[in-house]
């Protein structure tokens, strides 16, 4: 299981920040001075009074305005803070690409960005790549999984034993060319699964479930889909813990994947 990391332990401790009666030149100096782009204007108390971005000390250097005027005249005042509590998953959509980590008694006491949010979430889909890699290797029944066009982009080491065909070869073909009477093509249509489905593969009689891995709400066209092979026929609930394990993760990993 991910860990689910807190804004603490993501954001930027005792950030750089403002007075109101700084300067735009001061900002623009703190900037560079720390490879920054946006600072949080703070009172005496430490509480956020607003934030300056790079843009707005661009403004007034570009315009030929007076960079010795005070910050708090030209600093954004509705600013989005979090608690440091909060997890990643809760502020990752906050429409802010720096926020202030503020304390119960309002205290700045840290800055997270976007940049910080996107590097967690890389790390947790490096995780769960791993993670599902190694479910779907381990797992007993054939794993093939393929694209909206019905290309194939996972096929298991069982696949390869079932099929007779090396996953270096399968994967980047289409479906139909590796196992003709698959059905996947089907369920890209209609977005139905389709389960306890006996299907011949050379001389090997096997079940399957085929399903989309994900819902669409552009149309069921749009679905990628999953085919899962047992061999011999131990029903339509071959699919014990591991395999479902690997489908739970891999809709988690393909729906980040095709939200881009």
């Amino acid at each position: 299981m991910i860990k689910e990391r807190s804004i603490y332990e993501l954001m930027t401790p005792d950030p750089v920040t403002l007075r109101a009666e700084d300067t735009v030149r001061t900002a623009a100096i703190l900037m560079m001075q720390h490879g920054i782009d946006g600072l949080p204007v703070v009172d005496e108390e430490r509480r956020v009074l607003g934030m300056v971005t790079k843009s707005h000390v661009l403004e007034v250097f570009l315009s030929g305005g007076d960079t010795s005027r005070r910050v708090d005249g030209i600093m954004r005042r509705s600013v989005i803070t979090v608690d440091p509590t909060l997890s990643f998953y809760e502020v990752c959509n906050l429409p802010a690409k720096r926020l202030p980590v503020v304390d119960g008694g309002g205290q700045l006491i840290g800055m997270v960005t976007k940049t910080d949010l996107i590097r967690a979430f890389s790390a947790d889909v490096r995780m769960i790549k791993e993670r599902l890699t190694t479910i779907i290797e381990s797992a007993t029944n054939a794993i093939v999984a393929v694209d909206r066009s019905g290309i194939i982009f996972t096929f298991n080491s069982a696949a390869e034993r079932i099929v007779g065909v090396p996953a270096q070869e399968a994967i980047g073909k289409y479906i139909h060319e590796v196992i003709p009477t698959s059905g996947l093509i089907n369920v890209l249509a209609t977005g139905e699964s389709q389960t306890g489905i006996r299907l011949k593969i050379g001389e090997k009689t096997v079940i399957t479930n085929r399903s989309p891995l994900m819902p669409d709400h552009r149309g069921s066209r749009h679905l990628p889909g999953c085919l899962r092979a047992g061999e011999g026929f131990p029903g339509t609930g071959f699919l014990p813990g591991t395999e479902r394990g690997a489908e739970r993760y891999h809709r988690v990993l393909l729906r980040w994947h095709l939200r881009g």
